[in-house]
């Protein structure tokens, strides 16, 4: 165990002996360890808790870091090394990743991982270091900086939890198991629905709200279903009665555009059920437009702060959750919809202190993401077969509280390749990967003098090799496959493209991200620049290995982890070689041979029964290019 356990912070107004605090720290069996603290009043007189860090642990001070992740719209997951000193970073918007995401390493000089954290909660946090001589000490927990949570006799608070894993050997894939392991025990309820993974078509950065309508919607449609796509999802755009201030009238969601959608949304979920795939709707559920009309008719939902609108509804009302609940409801059976994607793009900050909600004045942070999880949870048992998505401005609300009460996360709007591939690394510590939601490098939607919110990646354009295409496409594979593109306007090659890696990914990927458990072995500091990334889904003695060169390379893949007297056959899928060869040789590499810029490779790794034997493998004339020296003699041709 790394670090010596101390009293986690608690603190009140109200008698000092008014509250009995437990401490709750539970080790799972994957390793993760959970902090919380019950506070409890044994006296006869209310009180208010104002702090409860659950989480606190003193470590031995050799030249310690910590690593964090800075964050913002399209930035999310920038990495920041530092050197181990007295210092707080805070989550203050409301949103938990909007400035930093809650995820943290402590690590020695040498790099070896002493500590992961994550504060398991959507709303505000704090992290604090604390140097002593020759000790750190490392606190954690939620914090409201005017958090005033009042209990009467009796009651009980309870704070979120603080997970943590202290890994043995100091390395990144022992955090990444145990979290995996974690997940998957705690939210084994997610059901066949979500396992599925059905790859995704979503209008928006093709089209955003200016340029859907139910002909463009239909035509992308059938292009989604020749092409292999398993849902297709309609994002905002499709609310309001007019074009224009749309996002004025969030909450009015019976209103669909008669001018985009004039025969309604039933009419494009009946046409994507009857082309054999899932539909999708958006929904910012929390948000209540100004100009909506139920800001008019229930002035009560309005989340305020010293009594300025927040422009959302607040959750620690129980009138709010039982209107979400019912408006969802609603929304899923009239629509017959298989897929909801619940965005929020609001920072709440310190939350709603309005003082006829049903929370305490300086409660009210709190008591919204608490009646958001209920209604969440209330949701997903009356509808199991519907896959809920978590999205906030992207990525700007990624928790494992929020997490375990929905099926996957959007990761960031911002999915150009170099981005995708840092954000997976930074996320599969803590969130396996069938959890995470990301579409490959979009098409986006430029105004009349080609400008758009992000550079766009067109998979027709000449300029791309194909190599470099399969380089991108390949990026989103990695989790849970999405892609937002103008499908109906391919061409033949284009089709055929996608066809191809949408069939790929179904077939021969898809298992390794439901059930695999994601190794980096060259994974490194976060910080450090990178002229590749290498991810490995390790499932029943075997892997599947994605490599990405971001600069011209020679590379020898090392396949460590196998058992050295058995075989496995090997598949290259890039050159189409497969052949079978010892665990041994394959612990000393294989020979990817010169890599280019923007290339990639994707190598399978089975094993093969004794009686199988002897190996074989399949080829051009001449020994497999790609091993090194030795492997020739394990293998015959086919």
């Amino acid at each position: 165990m790394s670090g010596r356990e101390i009293e986690p912070l608690a603190a009140w107004r109200g008698d000092p002996g008014a509250l009995r605090m437990e401490v709750g720290a539970s080790r799972h069996a994957s390793g993760v360890e959970s902090h919380t603290v019950r506070l409890t009043n044994v006296s006869g007189k209310a009180v208010e808790v104002t702090r409860a860090l659950p989480f606190a642990v003193e470590l031995a001070d050799d030249n310690l870091y910590l690593t964090y992740f800075q964050s913002g719209w399209s930035r999310e997951f920038s990495p920041v090394r530092v050197a181990a000193r007295t210092m707080t970073l805070e989550g203050v918007e409301g949103r938990c990743s909007a400035g930093i995401h809650p995820m943290f390493f402590i690590s020695d000089e040498a790099g070896r991982y002493r500590l992961a954290i994550t504060v398991a909660w959507s709303g505000n946090w704090r992290l604090s270091l604390r140097r002593a001589p020759g000790a750190l000490r490392v606190e954690a927990g939620m914090y409201e900086e005017a958090m005033v949570s009042p209990l009467q006799p009796g009651e009980t608070f309870v704070s979120p939890r603080v997970l943590c894993v202290r890994p043995e050997h100091g390395a990144i894939d022992e955090i990444t198991a145990a979290f995996t392991a974690f997940h998957r025990e705690e939210n084994g309820v997610r059901g066949e629905c979500a396992l599925s993974l059905p790859v995704e078509w979503n209008h928006w950065w093709a089209y955003e709200d200016y340029g859907v309508n139910e002909e463009v919607f239909l035509q992308n449609a059938r292009a989604a279903a020749e092409l292999g796509f398993e849902a297709c999802v309609l994002d905002a755009g499709w609310y309001g009665m007019t074009d224009d201030c749309w996002d004025m009238v969030r909450a009015d969601w019976s209103d669909v555009n008669p001018r985009r959608f004039p025969r309604g949304i039933r009419v494009l979920s009946d046409a994507v059920h009857a082309l054999g795939m899932r539909f999708g709707l958006w929904c910012e559920i929390e948000a209540l437009g100004k100009l909506s009309r139920l800001a008019g008719q229930r002035p009560d939902f309005m989340a305020a702060r010293s009594g300025e609108p927040l422009y959302c509804v607040c959750f620690g009302n129980p009138d709010v959750r039982r209107w979400a609940f019912d408006t969802l409801s609603a929304l899923i059976e009239a629509y017959s919809l298989d897929w909801v994607k619940l965005d929020f793009n609001h920072d709440l900050w310190g939350g709603c202190d309005a003082a006829d909600h049903g929370h305490a004045l300086g409660d009210g942070l709190r008591a919204h993401y608490l009646g958001y999880y209920a209604m969440l949870d209330e949701l997903r048992a009356r509808y199991p077969g519907v896959i809920l998505e978590n999205c906030s401005s992207g990525g700007l609300r990624i928790d494992l509280e929020m997490m375990s009460h929905l099926h996957a996360t959007f990761l960031s709007d911002n999915d150009e390749t170099r981005n995708n591939l840092r954000f997976y690394s930074a996320v599969f510590p803590f969130l396996p990967p069938e959890a995470c939601l990301h579409w490959s490098w979009s098409e986006s939607r430029c105004d009349e003098l080609g400008r758009g919110p992000f550079p766009s990646f067109h998979a027709w354009d000449d300029k791309y090799a194909t190599y470099e295409k399969d380089f991108h496409m390949r990026a989103g594979m990695l989790g849970w496959y999405g892609f937002s593109h103008k499908l109906c306007e391919f061409d033949e090659p284009t089709r055929a493209l996608f066809a191809r890696h949408i069939a790929f990914y179904r077939n021969t990927v898809r298992p390794y991200v439901q059930r695999g458990v994601v190794s980096m072995p060259e994974h490194g500091a976060f910080e450090q620049a990178r002229d590749r990334y290498l991810f490995r889904y390790n499932v029943d003695g075997g892997c599947l290995i994605f490599l990405f060169c971001l600069e011209e390379q020679a590379v020898m893949l090392k396949v460590d982890g196998l058992e050295p007297k058995a075989f496995y056959r090997v598949e290259n899928f890039d050159e189409g070689l497969s052949f079978v060869a010892a665990g041994s040789d394959l612990r000393t590499g294989l020979r990817m041979g010169a890599m280019r810029r923007d290339e990639s490779r994707v190598v399978r790794v089975t094993p093969v029964r004794q009686r199988a034997l002897p190996a074989l493998w399949e080829g051009d004339c001449g020994p497999p290019p790609n091993l090194p020296l030795g492997f020739g003699t394990r293998g015959t041709r086919a």
